[in-house]
């Protein structure tokens, strides 16, 4: 007898004391959908075109301002590399829409330095100055439909975490918010 019939027979014997008649079926594997990429997404692009990466803008900035992508995401101050860091930013900021945070982290930057580099750009820029202010409405717009959710939510008697998890705001806030509906029912 053979080593594997020999164990398929203690296999058929360990089911059979177990109240197991057929071996269990083995689960067939779903194949995953393709995610659908939305419309909107692919519209500013034409076919032909690809849509550039973050790295492919730095690369470009550096070949025309004569430079490294090195010394642009690097560390040095010298004024001769400014120009190339606000134009990189500030084509990350306009071309692939990505937010100051993401800009940052490519750039070994903070958030707040990338935004103080694109208002210096849309000096130059003008459309880059609408966009901003844009985004920015947007921002205070979506954070004041928060906090009304979270005032209504607190209305409601619901925990602080609950109300952080339901707005997605930071419990911190979210106890501010609670403390001045407290005082307005007062």
């Amino acid at each position: 007898m053979s080593y594997e019939a020999e164990l398929a027979g203690r296999y058929a014997g360990a089911r059979k004391r177990l109240g197991m008649i057929a071996p269990p079926k083995a689960k067939v594997a779903v194949k995953p959908r393709a995610p659908r990429i939305p419309e909107s997404a692919l519209a500013p692009w034409p076919e032909h075109e690809p849509i550039p990466s973050y790295r492919t803008i730095l690369r470009e900035v550096a070949a025309k301002h004569n430079t490294t992508v090195a010394a642009i995401i690097g560390g040095s101050h010298a004024r001769s590399i400014m120009p190339a860091r606000r134009q990189a930013a500030a084509r990350m900021y306009l071309e692939l829409g990505m937010s100051l945070t993401s800009i940052g982290e490519r750039m070994n930057r903070d958030h707040t330095t990338i935004l103080h580099m694109l208002r210096k750009a849309a000096v130059e820029v003008p459309e880059l100055a609408a966009l901003i202010e844009q985004r920015r409405m947007m921002a205070d717009a979506e954070r004041e439909l928060k906090q009304s959710e979270a005032m209504r939510y607190c209305r409601m008697g619901l925990s602080r975490n609950e109300i952080a998890r339901l707005t997605d705001l930071n419990p911190r806030i979210v106890t501010t918010i609670m403390a001045s509906v407290r005082e307005a029912q007062q």
